[in-house]
């Protein structure tokens, strides 16, 4: 499987089953958010042996989020392995030999004495048949595809509702843009009449040079540009796709970095009241931007 350029969700549910002539294997999937990803992965304990070639596998298509894995195992061919502890047998014919001697027996000690009384010497274990990687890889990848689906089925209501915010972010920022300017013959205004209300003169030249020393401290074309390259960068992404969750999460802290800074500058109540507006869209964009692989 290839990883293609779907925005994905990072919850979802897979299932897969393979069957073979010696049984079958049946895994589920279920994956939930997470900041990296990490693959648990829930195996009978003879099959422990595979569990890193699977967790390979798995890792192959995800790349955020936490994913548990199950598996079903009901396979009838097993191997057995039997392991003789050599040390432990002497030790039991020399003590048993012991024993001969001090009771004046003449039989000899046999090998199945020796079996019989000797506890460990014969050690028997289950191995994991090689035989069930195959069906133990299709249910995987079964299960692996069905929940990959499931994430970008997800992903593209998430991807939808992403770019309508992204738009309405986009038409604030004109209407900030439109906004801005006014705001110093706002203040030029406001001041004039405030000097007329408290019966002060004051020159052309000194009003100007007011009002351009206070329009220099609360200009707000640089964060405005910014502001315009972050939401840029946002629309591409979602367009691009694929495992673009970290980036998502960092414009969004570039643009609220923007809109702080834009309200804390402005001294206009219609650019705050966008920029507030702005504030609760990004809120939400960053919620959902958290879903995202």
């Amino acid at each position: 499987m290839i990883i293609g350029n779907a925005l994905r969700s990072m919850t979802g549910y897979g299932r897969g089953e393979a069957v073979g002539p010696q049984g079958r294997v049946i895994t589920e999937m279920k994956s939930v958010n997470h900041r990296f990803c990490e693959v648990i992965i829930r195996l009978p304990r003879l099959y422990l042996s595979f569990e890193d070639p699977l967790r390979r596998l798995i890792q192959t298509e995800i790349r955020r989020g936490r994913v548990e894995v199950y598996y079903t195992v009901e396979l009838e061919s097993r191997k057995v392995a039997v392991k003789v502890d050599k040390s432990l047998a002497k030790a039991y014919y020399e003590a048993l030999e012991d024993l001969r001697l001090f009771l004046g027996l003449n039989e000899p000690i046999r090998l199945e004495t020796i079996l019989t009384s000797g506890q460990g010497v014969l050690l028997a274990s289950e191995c994991p048949d090689e035989e069930a990687w195959p069906l133990l890889e299709e249910a995987t990848r079964q299960a692996l595809r069905a929940l990959v689906e499931a994430r970008e089925t997800e992903g593209k209501a998430l991807a939808e509702d992403l770019k309508k915010r992204v738009a309405r972010l986009e038409e604030l920022h004109r209407l900030m843009l439109e906004e801005a300017p006014k705001v110093v013959e706002h203040y030029r205004a406001r001041l004039t009449e405030r000097l007329k209300s408290w019966e002060v003169e004051v020159s052309p030249d000194r009003l100007a040079a007011e009002v351009a020393l206070w329009a220099e401290r609360a200009d707000v074309t640089e964060e405005l540009v910014r502001l315009e390259h972050h939401l840029g960068r946002l629309q591409e992404i979602l367009e691009t796709g694929g495992p673009v969750g970290r980036q998502i999460d960092f414009l969004c802290q570039e643009i609220l970095r923007e809109l702080n800074t834009l309200g804390a500058k402005s001294q206009s109540l219609d650019l705050n009241r966008l920029v507030l507006e702005a504030k609760g869209e990004l809120e939400k964009i960053r919620e959902q931007g958290q879903n995202i692989e």
